[in-house]
């Protein structure tokens, strides 16, 4: 989160000056562009707006995606952990064998 939040912000504080916008303007530019929305109403004047334009939209959108991916994998880790405890609460009983045993000849390692 932080990582993307000083992206961000400073592509906006680059943008502004080399283009002499007001803060919010650039803030709302690096968001777009941070997230592939480019509506197309900040337009880049400048060769250097350009290339700076070009080397912050790739650092965005890798830093948009690992702050994602980090959110999805807590969210897949969390998850992952609250059925690992439902299964160590589920008592064990002949029902949940018969239901382990798929190929009918007893639960072997890999079925378990």
């Amino acid at each position: 989160l932080y990582i993307n939040l000083t992206v961000l912000l400073l592509g906006a504080f680059v943008l502004c000056g080399l283009e002499d916008w007001k803060f919010t303007d650039g803030l709302y530019w690096a968001w777009q562009t941070a997230t592939t929305v480019g509506y197309g109403d900040c337009a880049l004047t400048s060769v250097a707006s350009r290339l700076c334009a070009a080397v912050y939209a790739l650092l965005a959108l890798a830093a948009l995606n690992c702050g994602l991916g980090g959110i999805t994998a807590a969210n897949a880790t969390k998850r992952h952990e609250k059925e690992f405890r439902a299964l160590l609460r589920t008592p064990l009983d002949e029902q949940l064998i018969k239901t382990l045993d798929r190929d009918g000849d007893g639960v072997d390692r890999a079925e378990f």
